[in-house]
């Protein structure tokens, strides 16, 4: 059997949105365990992930509050330091973090696999870009009109096809069971072309229902309802589709 290739990508947006996942969770664990409701977070050499500030606003807390997700970040190596501060209202909140990952993601993930678009074209084997929680990216070989997700520890995948951008029934389940695991989503990237699923918030029962319709009308091959979801730019609350399509007529 033919050994697949991997391309280890380093760019400095792919360490940020790992540590951008840690912090979105360190954060929900300040509100939920420490009872501070406008908790928030400033990053100290920008996004270097040097120092990391928790602040929680209106509240005081027992010096040395541990953070078992910055804890893990720092394992990871994606951060030095952390502090929890009490009665601080600067910095991020929350909703603003989860902005900030989607938006990191929508302006650079297109740089990645824009080189290997034209060889899937030509050969139809496909590639997938996967940004690990550790803040690796890598580009993986797959087969003709196949590459399987590496869905253990990622946080966003695309992939190529050689035709059409509009996500299988199959990539949308790959795109839940990640979203499932916290990810933030995923899509598919190809000549002319891409389609990206993305959390802009939490995912919530409500919309794994909704992405499950819309996985559903793909396999039914109901264009009309698909359209519908272009049209308003989401699936539901939090999952929104990034793409450059404007309307589904046939694939």
């Amino acid at each position: 059997m033919k050994s697949r290739e991997a391309f280890e990508v380093n760019m400095s947006w792919i360490k940020k949105v790992a540590i951008m996942y840690y912090i979105e969770r360190g954060l929900l664990e300040l509100i939920e365990d420490f009872e501070c409701p406008d908790a928030r977070v400033r990053i100290e050499e920008g996004w270097r992930g040097d120092v990391v500030r928790l602040c929680c606003c209106g509240r005081e807390l027992e010096a040395g509050a541990s953070i078992p997700s910055l804890d893990e970040a720092i394992d990871e190596g994606l951060i030095e330091k952390y502090y929890v501060e009490s009665s601080c209202c600067e910095g991020l909140d929350i909703a603003e973090i989860q902005f900030e990952s989607y938006s990191t993601i929508v302006k650079n993930f297109h740089d990645v696999l824009t080189p290997y678009v034209g060889l899937t074209h030509r050969s139809g084997v496909e590639y997938l870009f996967a940004v690990f929680k550790d803040g690796r990216g890598l580009v993986l070989e797959g087969e003709a009109n196949k590459v399987s997700v590496p869905l253990k520890n990622s946080l966003f995948t695309v992939h190529t096809h050689p035709g059409s951008c509009l996500p299988s029934p199959h990539d949308v389940r790959s795109i839940i069971n990640l979203l499932l695991e916290g990810g933030f989503g995923g899509g598919v990237q190809g000549v002319g072309c891409y389609f990206l699923i993305l959390r802009k918030g939490f995912f919530t029962e409500e919309d794994l229902m909704e992405i499950i319709e819309f996985k559903n009308a793909l396999s039914s091959g109901d264009y009309d309802r698909v359209n519908t979801w272009l049209r308003l730019g989401k699936l539901s609350s939090n999952l929104y589709i990034h793409t450059n399509y404007l309307s589904i007529c046939q694939v």
